[in-house]
Protein backbone atom coordinates (compact mmCIF):
# COMPACT_ATOMS: atom_id res chain seq x y z
CA UNK A 1 0.00 0.00 0.00
CA UNK A 2 1.22 3.55 -1.19
CA UNK A 3 1.89 5.27 2.29
CA UNK A 4 1.60 8.66 1.20
CA UNK A 5 -1.75 8.01 -0.55
CA UNK A 6 -3.97 10.30 0.23
CA UNK A 7 -6.80 8.57 2.08
CA UNK A 8 -10.53 9.90 1.89
CA UNK A 9 -12.43 10.91 5.54
CA UNK A 10 -15.26 8.56 4.82
CA UNK A 11 -13.43 5.50 3.31
CA UNK A 12 -14.02 2.81 5.85
CA UNK A 13 -16.35 4.84 8.06
CA UNK A 14 -19.79 3.98 9.19
CA UNK A 15 -22.73 4.43 7.11
CA UNK A 16 -25.58 6.80 8.39
CA UNK A 17 -28.65 4.75 9.99
CA UNK A 18 -30.70 2.88 7.82
CA UNK A 19 -27.98 2.28 5.02
CA UNK A 20 -26.99 -1.58 4.91
CA UNK A 21 -25.66 -1.28 1.20
CA UNK A 22 -22.17 -1.87 2.38
CA UNK A 23 -21.99 -6.05 3.87
CA UNK A 24 -17.93 -6.17 3.46
CA UNK A 25 -16.81 -9.22 5.33
CA UNK A 26 -20.20 -11.04 5.87
CA UNK A 27 -20.04 -14.50 5.61
CA UNK A 28 -16.07 -14.48 6.55
CA UNK A 29 -15.19 -15.48 10.83
CA UNK A 30 -14.44 -12.77 11.96
CA UNK A 31 -16.61 -9.03 9.67
CA UNK A 32 -13.98 -7.05 11.11
CA UNK A 33 -14.85 -4.33 9.14
CA UNK A 34 -18.48 -4.95 8.67
CA UNK A 35 -20.17 -1.52 8.68
CA UNK A 36 -22.42 -1.95 12.09
CA UNK A 37 -25.77 0.13 12.34
CA UNK A 38 -26.54 2.73 15.54
CA UNK A 39 -27.15 1.38 18.82
CA UNK A 40 -30.75 -0.65 18.84
CA UNK A 41 -30.65 -1.31 15.50
CA UNK A 42 -30.40 -5.02 14.21
CA UNK A 43 -26.92 -6.41 12.81
CA UNK A 44 -26.74 -6.83 9.16
CA UNK A 45 -26.62 -10.40 9.74
CA UNK A 46 -30.04 -10.85 11.69
CA UNK A 47 -28.82 -12.46 14.69
CA UNK A 48 -31.49 -12.51 17.24
CA UNK A 49 -31.78 -10.46 19.98
CA UNK A 50 -32.16 -10.70 24.01
CA UNK A 51 -35.82 -11.26 24.72
CA UNK A 52 -35.43 -8.75 27.83
CA UNK A 53 -37.13 -5.93 27.93
CA UNK A 54 -35.08 -2.97 25.84
CA UNK A 55 -32.41 -5.11 25.59
CA UNK A 56 -30.71 -5.56 22.33
CA UNK A 57 -27.46 -7.72 22.86
CA UNK A 58 -27.17 -10.73 21.10
CA UNK A 59 -28.58 -13.86 22.35
CA UNK A 60 -26.37 -16.40 23.25
CA UNK A 61 -26.17 -19.89 20.89
CA UNK A 62 -29.05 -22.01 21.56
CA UNK A 63 -31.22 -19.28 24.25
CA UNK A 64 -33.08 -15.78 23.80
CA UNK A 65 -30.90 -13.83 25.99
CA UNK A 66 -27.82 -12.56 26.10
CA UNK A 67 -24.79 -12.74 28.62
CA UNK A 68 -26.05 -10.53 30.63
CA UNK A 69 -29.39 -11.44 31.22
CA UNK A 70 -29.08 -15.79 30.29
CA UNK A 71 -29.56 -17.81 33.36
CA UNK A 72 -26.83 -19.33 34.77
CA UNK A 73 -26.29 -22.63 33.16
CA UNK A 74 -26.77 -20.77 29.93
CA UNK A 75 -23.88 -18.54 31.33
CA UNK A 76 -21.53 -21.77 31.78
CA UNK A 77 -21.94 -23.22 28.59
CA UNK A 78 -21.21 -20.03 26.56
CA UNK A 79 -18.14 -19.76 29.10
CA UNK A 80 -17.35 -23.36 28.39
CA UNK A 81 -17.15 -22.36 24.45
CA UNK A 82 -15.03 -19.32 24.81
CA UNK A 83 -12.76 -20.96 26.88
CA UNK A 84 -12.02 -23.52 23.76
CA UNK A 85 -11.92 -21.38 20.84
CA UNK A 86 -11.62 -17.86 22.33
CA UNK A 87 -14.34 -16.18 19.96
CA UNK A 88 -16.61 -13.51 21.85
CA UNK A 89 -19.77 -12.20 20.57
CA UNK A 90 -21.40 -10.08 22.96
CA UNK A 91 -22.78 -7.37 20.54
CA UNK A 92 -25.15 -4.71 22.49
CA UNK A 93 -24.83 -6.31 25.97
CA UNK A 94 -24.87 -4.27 28.82
CA UNK A 95 -21.87 -4.99 30.44
CA UNK A 96 -20.72 -4.88 34.05
CA UNK A 97 -17.20 -5.00 35.33
CA UNK A 98 -18.39 -8.54 37.07
CA UNK A 99 -19.24 -9.61 34.05
CA UNK A 100 -15.98 -8.65 31.85
CA UNK A 101 -14.17 -10.07 34.37
CA UNK A 102 -15.88 -13.65 33.69
CA UNK A 103 -15.63 -13.24 30.39
CA UNK A 104 -12.15 -12.35 30.29
CA UNK A 105 -11.18 -15.10 32.86
CA UNK A 106 -12.50 -18.08 30.60
CA UNK A 107 -10.43 -16.76 27.85
CA UNK A 108 -7.57 -18.52 26.37
CA UNK A 109 -4.00 -17.94 27.38
CA UNK A 110 -0.93 -16.75 26.16
CA UNK A 111 2.90 -18.22 27.14
CA UNK A 112 2.72 -14.89 29.52
CA UNK A 113 -0.73 -15.61 31.21
CA UNK A 114 -3.00 -12.67 28.56
CA UNK A 115 -5.99 -13.37 27.64
CA UNK A 116 -6.58 -13.89 24.09
CA UNK A 117 -9.25 -13.37 22.17
CA UNK A 118 -9.31 -14.61 18.49
CA UNK A 119 -13.01 -13.18 17.84
CA UNK A 120 -13.91 -9.77 19.74
CA UNK A 121 -17.68 -8.31 19.19
CA UNK A 122 -18.37 -5.62 21.52
CA UNK A 123 -20.45 -3.29 19.06
CA UNK A 124 -22.94 -1.39 20.62
CA UNK A 125 -22.10 -2.84 23.86
CA UNK A 126 -22.55 -0.72 27.27
CA UNK A 127 -20.22 -0.78 29.41
CA UNK A 128 -21.34 -0.04 32.83
CA UNK A 129 -18.32 0.61 34.94
CA UNK A 130 -14.16 0.47 33.90
CA UNK A 131 -13.34 -1.46 31.30
CA UNK A 132 -9.76 -3.42 31.47
CA UNK A 133 -8.39 -5.16 28.64
CA UNK A 134 -4.97 -3.87 29.35
CA UNK A 135 -1.89 -6.31 27.64
CA UNK A 136 -4.77 -8.34 26.24
CA UNK A 137 -3.90 -9.52 22.47
CA UNK A 138 -6.90 -10.10 19.79
CA UNK A 139 -5.48 -12.14 17.40
CA UNK A 140 -8.43 -11.97 15.22
CA UNK A 141 -9.52 -8.73 15.57
CA UNK A 142 -12.29 -6.34 17.73
CA UNK A 143 -14.97 -4.70 17.24
CA UNK A 144 -16.57 -1.88 19.29
CA UNK A 145 -18.28 0.00 16.84
CA UNK A 146 -20.75 2.23 18.39
CA UNK A 147 -19.87 0.79 21.96
CA UNK A 148 -20.04 3.12 25.06
CA UNK A 149 -17.93 3.40 27.96
CA UNK A 150 -19.27 4.96 31.06
CA UNK A 151 -15.78 4.37 33.22
CA UNK A 152 -12.40 4.12 32.26
CA UNK A 153 -11.36 2.20 29.33
CA UNK A 154 -7.95 0.15 29.42
CA UNK A 155 -6.37 -1.10 26.76
CA UNK A 156 -2.73 -0.26 27.10
CA UNK A 157 -0.04 -2.72 25.65
CA UNK A 158 -2.31 -4.79 24.45
CA UNK A 159 -2.06 -6.10 20.86
CA UNK A 160 -5.00 -5.66 18.09
CA UNK A 161 -4.64 -7.42 14.98
CA UNK A 162 -7.25 -4.70 13.34
CA UNK A 163 -9.86 -2.50 15.74
CA UNK A 164 -13.29 -0.28 14.83
CA UNK A 165 -14.05 1.92 17.68
CA UNK A 166 -15.98 3.84 14.89
CA UNK A 167 -19.28 5.82 16.87
CA UNK A 168 -17.73 4.86 20.33
CA UNK A 169 -17.82 7.06 23.65
CA UNK A 170 -15.91 6.84 26.31
CA UNK A 171 -16.87 9.00 29.04
CA UNK A 172 -14.09 7.82 31.39
CA UNK A 173 -10.28 8.04 30.23
CA UNK A 174 -8.94 6.12 27.68
CA UNK A 175 -6.03 4.57 27.71
CA UNK A 176 -3.97 2.93 25.06
CA UNK A 177 -0.70 3.84 25.94
CA UNK A 178 1.59 1.57 24.39
CA UNK A 179 -1.33 -0.70 22.40
CA UNK A 180 -0.37 -2.39 18.80
CA UNK A 181 -2.55 -2.18 16.09
CA UNK A 182 -1.10 -4.39 13.32
CA UNK A 183 -3.56 -3.65 10.70
CA UNK A 184 -6.31 -0.79 10.61
CA UNK A 185 -7.33 1.37 13.61
CA UNK A 186 -10.82 2.75 13.21
CA UNK A 187 -11.77 6.03 15.37
CA UNK A 188 -14.14 7.43 12.79
CA UNK A 189 -16.44 9.47 14.69
CA UNK A 190 -15.26 8.71 18.40
CA UNK A 191 -16.02 10.89 20.91
CA UNK A 192 -13.18 11.11 24.06
CA UNK A 193 -15.35 13.03 26.71
CA UNK A 194 -12.19 12.46 28.97
CA UNK A 195 -8.15 12.12 28.64
CA UNK A 196 -7.32 10.23 25.57
CA UNK A 197 -4.22 8.28 25.90
CA UNK A 198 -2.13 7.30 23.00
CA UNK A 199 1.50 7.60 24.49
CA UNK A 200 3.93 5.34 22.48
CA UNK A 201 1.11 3.38 20.59
CA UNK A 202 1.97 1.72 17.00
CA UNK A 203 -0.34 2.03 14.26
CA UNK A 204 1.24 -0.64 11.98
CA UNK A 205 -1.56 -0.31 9.52
CA UNK A 206 -3.68 2.94 8.46
CA UNK A 207 -5.41 4.82 11.49
CA UNK A 208 -8.08 6.57 10.66
CA UNK A 209 -9.52 9.32 13.34
CA UNK A 210 -11.43 10.95 11.13
CA UNK A 211 -14.37 13.52 12.49
CA UNK A 212 -13.20 12.06 16.44
CA UNK A 213 -13.89 14.64 19.04
CA UNK A 214 -11.25 14.69 22.19
CA UNK A 215 -13.57 16.84 24.75
CA UNK A 216 -11.49 17.49 27.46
CA UNK A 217 -8.24 18.61 28.08
CA UNK A 218 -5.37 16.26 27.17
CA UNK A 219 -5.27 14.21 24.03
CA UNK A 220 -1.60 12.69 23.97
CA UNK A 221 -0.12 10.93 21.16
CA UNK A 222 3.70 11.56 22.06
CA UNK A 223 6.08 9.21 20.56
CA UNK A 224 3.36 7.47 18.97
CA UNK A 225 4.12 5.53 15.42
CA UNK A 226 2.34 5.78 12.62
CA UNK A 227 4.17 3.21 9.91
CA UNK A 228 1.19 4.06 7.59
CA UNK A 229 -1.42 6.40 6.47
CA UNK A 230 -2.55 8.39 9.72
CA UNK A 231 -6.19 10.39 8.93
CA UNK A 232 -7.46 13.04 11.56
CA UNK A 233 -9.57 14.62 8.71
CA UNK A 234 -12.32 17.37 10.50
CA UNK A 235 -11.08 15.98 14.19
CA UNK A 236 -11.94 18.59 16.97
CA UNK A 237 -9.53 18.41 19.54
CA UNK A 238 -10.26 20.10 22.91
CA UNK A 239 -13.87 21.23 22.14
CA UNK A 240 -15.23 21.68 25.75
CA UNK A 241 -11.91 22.42 26.98
CA UNK A 242 -12.32 26.09 27.63
CA UNK A 243 -14.70 25.38 30.33
CA UNK A 244 -12.17 23.18 31.86
CA UNK A 245 -9.19 23.59 32.31
CA UNK A 246 -6.44 26.01 30.03
CA UNK A 247 -3.32 23.95 31.19
CA UNK A 248 -4.27 20.99 28.47
CA UNK A 249 -3.13 20.43 24.67
CA UNK A 250 -2.98 18.24 22.41
CA UNK A 251 0.47 16.17 21.97
CA UNK A 252 2.09 14.70 19.16
CA UNK A 253 5.37 15.69 20.36
CA UNK A 254 8.46 13.43 18.97
CA UNK A 255 5.43 11.17 17.45
CA UNK A 256 6.75 9.43 14.01
CA UNK A 257 4.76 9.57 10.66
CA UNK A 258 5.98 7.29 8.06
CA UNK A 259 2.76 7.81 5.80
CA UNK A 260 1.07 10.34 4.97
CA UNK A 261 -0.29 12.18 7.88
CA UNK A 262 -3.89 14.13 7.05
CA UNK A 263 -5.15 16.65 9.60
CA UNK A 264 -7.03 19.04 7.02
CA UNK A 265 -9.85 20.69 8.33
CA UNK A 266 -8.92 20.04 11.90
CA UNK A 267 -9.47 22.37 15.20
CA UNK A 268 -7.57 22.54 18.23
CA UNK A 269 -9.17 24.37 20.83
CA UNK A 270 -6.09 23.16 22.75
CA UNK A 271 -2.58 24.53 22.52
CA UNK A 272 -1.00 21.57 19.71
CA UNK A 273 2.69 20.53 20.47
CA UNK A 274 4.40 18.55 17.12
CA UNK A 275 7.65 19.05 18.74
CA UNK A 276 10.17 17.03 17.47
CA UNK A 277 7.70 14.93 14.76
CA UNK A 278 9.25 13.64 11.71
CA UNK A 279 7.02 13.40 9.05
CA UNK A 280 8.23 10.84 6.61
CA UNK A 281 5.59 11.54 3.80
CA UNK A 282 3.50 14.34 2.91
CA UNK A 283 1.90 16.35 5.89
CA UNK A 284 -1.78 17.70 4.81
CA UNK A 285 -2.32 20.30 7.37
CA UNK A 286 -5.23 22.21 5.15
CA UNK A 287 -7.56 24.29 6.45
CA UNK A 288 -6.44 23.32 9.95
CA UNK A 289 -7.43 25.93 12.68
CA UNK A 290 -5.26 26.28 15.93
CA UNK A 291 -7.40 28.34 18.11
CA UNK A 292 -4.35 28.82 20.62
CA UNK A 293 -0.54 28.09 19.45
CA UNK A 294 0.52 25.75 17.72
CA UNK A 295 4.37 24.45 18.00
CA UNK A 296 6.33 22.46 15.48
CA UNK A 297 9.69 23.44 17.31
CA UNK A 298 12.44 20.34 15.93
CA UNK A 299 10.06 18.91 13.40
CA UNK A 300 11.51 16.87 10.58
CA UNK A 301 9.65 17.11 7.42
CA UNK A 302 11.50 14.58 5.12
CA UNK A 303 8.99 14.43 2.14
CA UNK A 304 6.88 17.14 2.56
CA UNK A 305 6.51 20.41 0.48
CA UNK A 306 3.91 21.64 2.27
CA UNK A 307 2.76 23.20 5.83
CA UNK A 308 -0.91 24.45 5.32
CA UNK A 309 -2.76 26.67 4.61
CA UNK A 310 -3.87 26.91 8.54
CA UNK A 311 -4.55 29.67 10.97
CA UNK A 312 -2.84 30.06 14.37
CA UNK A 313 -5.15 32.28 16.45
CA UNK A 314 -2.17 32.94 18.94
CA UNK A 315 1.38 31.95 17.61
CA UNK A 316 3.21 29.14 15.27
CA UNK A 317 6.02 28.28 16.48
CA UNK A 318 8.64 26.55 13.91
CA UNK A 319 12.12 27.20 16.29
CA UNK A 320 14.36 24.54 14.77
CA UNK A 321 12.46 22.81 11.89
CA UNK A 322 14.01 21.11 9.00
CA UNK A 323 12.96 20.52 5.75
CA UNK A 324 14.72 18.44 3.13
CA UNK A 325 12.52 19.46 0.04
CA UNK A 326 11.03 22.96 -0.68
CA UNK A 327 8.51 23.63 1.25
CA UNK A 328 5.70 26.34 1.28
CA UNK A 329 4.43 27.05 4.53
CA UNK A 330 1.70 29.29 4.19
CA UNK A 331 0.23 30.48 7.24
CA UNK A 332 -2.40 33.31 9.07
CA UNK A 333 -1.00 34.17 12.51
CA UNK A 334 0.46 36.98 14.55
CA UNK A 335 3.48 35.70 15.39
CA UNK A 336 5.48 32.99 13.66
CA UNK A 337 9.09 32.19 14.73
CA UNK A 338 11.38 30.46 12.87
CA UNK A 339 14.43 30.55 14.54
CA UNK A 340 17.17 27.71 13.78
CA UNK A 341 15.51 26.47 10.78
CA UNK A 342 17.29 24.24 7.98
CA UNK A 343 15.57 24.59 4.91
CA UNK A 344 17.90 22.52 2.78
CA UNK A 345 15.97 23.27 -0.57
CA UNK A 346 14.69 26.35 0.52
CA UNK A 347 11.57 27.84 1.76
CA UNK A 348 8.32 29.67 0.48
CA UNK A 349 6.57 31.79 3.56
CA UNK A 350 3.16 32.93 2.50
CA UNK A 351 1.95 34.87 5.67
CA UNK A 352 -1.09 37.06 6.47
CA UNK A 353 -0.76 39.23 9.44
CA UNK A 354 2.68 37.86 11.15
CA UNK A 355 5.43 39.05 12.69
CA UNK A 356 8.49 36.81 11.57
CA UNK A 357 11.57 35.71 13.73
CA UNK A 358 13.79 33.67 11.29
CA UNK A 359 17.15 34.07 13.63
CA UNK A 360 19.99 31.73 12.51
CA UNK A 361 17.89 30.13 10.23
CA UNK A 362 19.43 28.38 7.04
CA UNK A 363 17.87 30.40 3.61
CA UNK A 364 21.08 29.89 1.75
CA UNK A 365 18.75 27.74 -1.27
CA UNK A 366 15.95 30.35 -2.61
CA UNK A 367 13.83 31.43 -0.57
CA UNK A 368 11.08 33.84 -0.37
CA UNK A 369 8.32 35.91 2.25
CA UNK A 370 5.50 37.59 1.14
CA UNK A 371 2.37 37.89 1.96
CA UNK A 372 -1.30 35.71 1.21
CA UNK A 373 -3.06 38.49 -1.27
CA UNK A 374 -6.98 39.43 -0.11
CA UNK A 375 -8.85 36.76 -2.74
CA UNK A 376 -12.90 37.16 -3.21
CA UNK A 377 -14.87 34.13 -1.80
CA UNK A 378 -15.51 32.56 -4.80
CA UNK A 379 -11.95 32.45 -5.78
CA UNK A 380 -11.01 30.48 -2.61
CA UNK A 381 -11.18 26.48 -2.15
CA UNK A 382 -13.78 25.68 1.09
CA UNK A 383 -10.22 24.93 3.53
CA UNK A 384 -9.08 28.87 2.69
CA UNK A 385 -12.65 30.28 3.00
CA UNK A 386 -12.52 28.79 6.31
CA UNK A 387 -9.31 30.27 7.40
CA UNK A 388 -10.18 33.61 5.75
CA UNK A 389 -13.67 33.49 7.77
CA UNK A 390 -12.07 32.88 11.50
CA UNK A 391 -9.11 35.12 10.59
CA UNK A 392 -11.80 37.96 9.71
CA UNK A 393 -13.30 37.23 13.18
CA UNK A 394 -10.03 37.38 15.11
CA UNK A 395 -9.01 40.74 13.32
CA UNK A 396 -12.28 42.44 13.85
CA UNK A 397 -11.79 46.10 14.50
CA UNK A 398 -8.26 45.98 13.92
CA UNK A 399 -6.00 46.80 11.34
CA UNK A 400 -4.72 44.02 9.28
CA UNK A 401 -0.85 44.34 8.34
CA UNK A 402 1.24 42.66 6.19
CA UNK A 403 3.73 40.22 7.25
CA UNK A 404 6.44 42.58 9.14
CA UNK A 405 9.83 40.74 9.25
CA UNK A 406 11.40 41.49 12.60
CA UNK A 407 14.65 39.54 13.00
CA UNK A 408 17.37 38.01 10.93
CA UNK A 409 20.03 37.60 13.45
CA UNK A 410 22.93 35.41 12.18
CA UNK A 411 20.48 33.69 9.49
CA UNK A 412 22.14 32.70 6.10
CA UNK A 413 20.11 34.76 3.56
CA UNK A 414 22.20 33.91 0.72
CA UNK A 415 19.85 32.42 -1.46
CA UNK A 416 17.26 35.20 0.01
CA UNK A 417 15.49 37.33 -2.34
CA UNK A 418 12.09 39.27 -2.59
CA UNK A 419 11.26 42.73 -3.71
CA UNK A 420 8.64 44.74 -2.03
CA UNK A 421 5.99 46.24 -4.35
CA UNK A 422 2.07 45.93 -5.48
CA UNK A 423 2.52 42.35 -5.45
CA UNK A 424 2.97 42.29 -1.05
CA UNK A 425 5.95 41.26 -1.39
CA UNK A 426 8.34 41.83 1.13
CA UNK A 427 12.46 42.08 1.02
CA UNK A 428 14.23 39.59 3.56
CA UNK A 429 16.75 41.75 5.75
CA UNK A 430 20.27 40.89 5.59
CA UNK A 431 22.39 41.46 8.90
CA UNK A 432 24.46 44.41 9.05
Amino acid sequence: MDRNRAVPADEGAPLPPGDVADQRGAGQDYPSWRRLVPPGRWPLDARPTCASDRCVGVCLPGGDKCWAHADQSQVDAGLERLSEDGRLDAHGVPITKDLLTCLLAAAPRGEEGNPILAYADFGSATFAEAADFGGMTFSGGADFSYAEFNGEAKFSQAVISSASFDGATFQGRANFAYATFHDLAGFRQTRFASWAFFLAAAFKGNAYFDHAVFGHDRADFTEAVFEDAASFQKTAFGIHSRARSDQGEASFNRAVFRGIAQFGSATFELPARFDGVAFGGDADFGGVIFEGSASFDRAVFDQARSLGPLLACSELRLDGMRSTQPVLITASAPYLSCRRGRFLAGAQFRLRGAQVVLDDSDLSCPSILVSIPDEAAEKLTEPERRLSRRWGQLMSGKHQKLPQLLSLQYADVAGAAAEQGRSGRLPFLRRS
